[in-house]
Protein backbone atom coordinates (compact mmCIF):
# COMPACT_ATOMS: atom_id res chain seq x y z
CA UNK A 1 0.00 0.00 0.00
CA UNK A 2 1.28 3.45 -0.90
CA UNK A 3 0.87 6.05 1.85
CA UNK A 4 0.69 9.53 0.40
CA UNK A 5 0.41 12.86 2.17
CA UNK A 6 -1.49 15.59 0.36
CA UNK A 7 -0.64 19.14 1.38
CA UNK A 8 -0.67 22.70 0.11
CA UNK A 9 -1.61 26.20 1.07
CA UNK A 10 -5.12 27.36 1.81
CA UNK A 11 -7.22 27.62 -1.35
CA UNK A 12 -4.92 25.38 -3.41
CA UNK A 13 -7.78 23.02 -4.26
CA UNK A 14 -6.93 19.95 -2.22
CA UNK A 15 -10.63 19.02 -1.97
CA UNK A 16 -11.14 18.45 -5.69
CA UNK A 17 -8.09 16.21 -5.69
CA UNK A 18 -9.39 14.16 -2.77
CA UNK A 19 -12.79 13.82 -4.45
CA UNK A 20 -11.13 12.49 -7.58
CA UNK A 21 -8.92 10.05 -5.67
CA UNK A 22 -11.90 8.67 -3.73
CA UNK A 23 -13.63 7.71 -6.96
CA UNK A 24 -10.68 6.63 -9.11
CA UNK A 25 -8.65 4.25 -6.98
CA UNK A 26 -9.03 1.72 -4.18
CA UNK A 27 -8.06 4.02 -1.35
CA UNK A 28 -8.77 5.35 2.08
CA UNK A 29 -8.76 9.13 2.44
CA UNK A 30 -8.21 10.72 5.83
CA UNK A 31 -8.33 14.46 6.45
CA UNK A 32 -6.34 15.86 9.37
CA UNK A 33 -8.94 18.51 10.24
CA UNK A 34 -11.74 15.94 10.55
CA UNK A 35 -9.54 13.67 12.65
CA UNK A 36 -8.56 16.59 14.90
CA UNK A 37 -12.21 17.54 15.39
CA UNK A 38 -12.98 13.97 16.44
CA UNK A 39 -10.11 14.06 18.95
CA UNK A 40 -11.51 17.36 20.29
CA UNK A 41 -14.95 15.88 21.06
CA UNK A 42 -15.88 15.79 24.78
CA UNK A 43 -14.74 12.17 25.07
CA UNK A 44 -11.56 12.78 23.05
CA UNK A 45 -8.01 13.18 24.35
CA UNK A 46 -7.65 16.81 23.21
CA UNK A 47 -10.84 18.15 24.80
CA UNK A 48 -9.77 18.85 28.38
CA UNK A 49 -6.21 19.95 27.57
CA UNK A 50 -7.60 22.55 25.13
CA UNK A 51 -10.09 23.84 27.71
CA UNK A 52 -7.31 23.99 30.31
CA UNK A 53 -5.23 26.03 27.86
CA UNK A 54 -7.83 28.36 26.35
CA UNK A 55 -10.64 28.41 28.93
CA UNK A 56 -14.31 27.46 28.83
CA UNK A 57 -15.01 30.39 26.52
CA UNK A 58 -14.18 28.09 23.59
CA UNK A 59 -17.22 25.91 24.37
CA UNK A 60 -20.56 26.18 22.65
CA UNK A 61 -23.93 25.78 24.39
CA UNK A 62 -23.68 22.02 23.79
CA UNK A 63 -20.40 21.93 25.76
CA UNK A 64 -18.50 20.93 22.63
CA UNK A 65 -15.52 22.93 21.42
CA UNK A 66 -16.76 25.65 19.08
CA UNK A 67 -14.06 25.93 16.42
CA UNK A 68 -14.99 29.52 15.61
CA UNK A 69 -14.50 30.50 19.26
CA UNK A 70 -11.30 28.50 19.47
CA UNK A 71 -9.94 30.22 16.34
CA UNK A 72 -10.80 33.62 17.82
CA UNK A 73 -8.97 32.70 21.05
CA UNK A 74 -5.87 31.75 19.06
CA UNK A 75 -5.88 34.38 16.29
CA UNK A 76 -2.90 36.69 16.50
CA UNK A 77 -1.43 34.80 19.46
CA UNK A 78 1.53 32.75 18.22
CA UNK A 79 2.15 31.38 21.74
CA UNK A 80 -1.38 29.99 21.96
CA UNK A 81 -1.23 28.56 18.45
CA UNK A 82 2.00 26.73 19.28
CA UNK A 83 0.50 25.39 22.50
CA UNK A 84 -2.64 24.16 20.68
CA UNK A 85 -0.49 22.51 18.04
CA UNK A 86 1.59 20.83 20.76
CA UNK A 87 -1.61 19.26 22.09
CA UNK A 88 -3.32 18.33 18.83
CA UNK A 89 -0.59 17.44 16.33
CA UNK A 90 1.04 14.50 18.18
CA UNK A 91 -2.36 12.89 18.75
CA UNK A 92 -3.42 13.40 15.13
CA UNK A 93 -0.13 11.88 13.99
CA UNK A 94 -0.54 8.86 16.28
CA UNK A 95 -4.16 8.23 15.26
CA UNK A 96 -3.41 8.73 11.56
CA UNK A 97 -0.64 6.14 11.84
CA UNK A 98 -3.07 3.65 13.37
CA UNK A 99 -5.66 4.34 10.67
CA UNK A 100 -3.03 3.90 7.94
CA UNK A 101 -2.02 0.54 9.42
CA UNK A 102 -5.67 -0.54 9.44
CA UNK A 103 -6.10 0.61 5.83
CA UNK A 104 -3.16 -1.59 4.85
CA UNK A 105 -4.60 -4.55 6.78
CA UNK A 106 -7.92 -3.97 5.00
CA UNK A 107 -6.20 -4.29 1.62
CA UNK A 108 -6.41 -0.74 0.29
CA UNK A 109 -3.98 0.13 -2.51
CA UNK A 110 -3.53 3.71 -1.29
CA UNK A 111 -3.83 5.69 1.92
CA UNK A 112 -4.13 9.43 1.35
CA UNK A 113 -3.66 11.75 4.32
CA UNK A 114 -4.58 15.36 3.64
CA UNK A 115 -3.17 17.96 6.00
CA UNK A 116 -2.45 21.62 5.40
CA UNK A 117 0.22 21.35 8.12
CA UNK A 118 1.51 17.93 7.07
CA UNK A 119 5.14 19.02 7.18
CA UNK A 120 4.97 21.38 10.16
CA UNK A 121 3.21 18.74 12.29
CA UNK A 122 5.77 16.07 11.25
CA UNK A 123 2.88 13.96 9.96
CA UNK A 124 4.92 13.60 6.76
CA UNK A 125 6.86 10.98 8.74
CA UNK A 126 3.93 8.54 8.54
CA UNK A 127 3.64 8.65 4.74
CA UNK A 128 5.90 7.36 1.96
CA UNK A 129 5.39 10.31 -0.41
CA UNK A 130 4.33 13.95 -0.14
CA UNK A 131 2.22 15.47 -2.91
CA UNK A 132 2.09 19.26 -2.86
CA UNK A 133 -0.94 20.93 -4.42
CA UNK A 134 0.20 24.16 -6.02
CA UNK A 135 -2.03 26.98 -7.22
CA UNK A 136 -0.89 30.52 -8.02
CA UNK A 137 -1.35 32.93 -5.11
CA UNK A 138 -3.70 35.16 -7.10
CA UNK A 139 -5.92 32.14 -7.96
CA UNK A 140 -5.97 30.98 -4.32
CA UNK A 141 -6.98 34.46 -3.13
CA UNK A 142 -9.78 34.61 -5.69
CA UNK A 143 -11.10 31.16 -4.67
CA UNK A 144 -11.08 31.94 -0.95
CA UNK A 145 -12.80 35.31 -1.35
CA UNK A 146 -15.40 33.86 -3.72
CA UNK A 147 -16.03 30.44 -2.15
CA UNK A 148 -15.53 31.13 1.56
CA UNK A 149 -16.36 34.81 1.72
CA UNK A 150 -12.99 35.71 3.23
CA UNK A 151 -11.73 39.28 3.09
CA UNK A 152 -8.45 40.00 1.34
CA UNK A 153 -6.92 40.82 4.75
CA UNK A 154 -7.99 37.47 6.20
CA UNK A 155 -6.61 35.56 3.21
CA UNK A 156 -3.29 37.40 3.47
CA UNK A 157 -3.07 36.71 7.21
CA UNK A 158 -3.72 32.99 6.71
CA UNK A 159 -1.22 32.73 3.86
CA UNK A 160 1.42 34.56 5.88
CA UNK A 161 1.20 31.85 8.53
CA UNK A 162 1.75 28.97 6.09
CA UNK A 163 4.87 27.50 4.57
CA UNK A 164 6.31 29.22 1.54
CA UNK A 165 5.99 27.67 -1.89
CA UNK A 166 9.73 26.98 -1.83
CA UNK A 167 9.43 25.11 1.50
CA UNK A 168 6.55 22.98 0.16
CA UNK A 169 8.44 22.20 -3.04
CA UNK A 170 11.61 21.28 -1.14
CA UNK A 171 9.77 18.56 0.80
CA UNK A 172 7.41 17.40 -1.98
CA UNK A 173 7.95 14.23 -3.98
CA UNK A 174 5.34 15.38 -6.51
CA UNK A 175 3.80 18.76 -7.33
CA UNK A 176 0.20 18.87 -8.56
CA UNK A 177 -0.44 22.08 -10.45
CA UNK A 178 -4.03 23.21 -9.91
CA UNK A 179 -4.44 26.43 -11.86
CA UNK A 180 -8.14 25.85 -12.55
CA UNK A 181 -7.80 23.32 -15.38
CA UNK A 182 -9.29 20.21 -13.71
CA UNK A 183 -8.55 18.06 -16.75
CA UNK A 184 -4.85 18.82 -16.34
CA UNK A 185 -5.06 17.99 -12.62
CA UNK A 186 -6.75 14.65 -13.33
CA UNK A 187 -4.17 13.71 -15.97
CA UNK A 188 -1.38 14.34 -13.46
CA UNK A 189 -3.09 12.14 -10.90
CA UNK A 190 -3.81 9.33 -13.36
CA UNK A 191 -0.12 9.21 -14.30
CA UNK A 192 1.00 8.94 -10.68
CA UNK A 193 -1.59 6.39 -9.60
CA UNK A 194 -0.24 3.68 -11.90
Amino acid sequence: MRKIGITGGVGAGKSIILDYLRTHCHCMVLQADELAWKLEEPDGPCYQPLIDLLGEGILGDDQKIDHGKMSAAIFGRADRLLAVNDIVHPLVKREAGKIAAQAEADGFDFFFFEAALLIESTCDEIVDEVWYVYAPRKERMKRLMRDRGYTREKVCAIMAGQLSEKAFRTRADRVITNDGDTGKVYRQLDKWLT
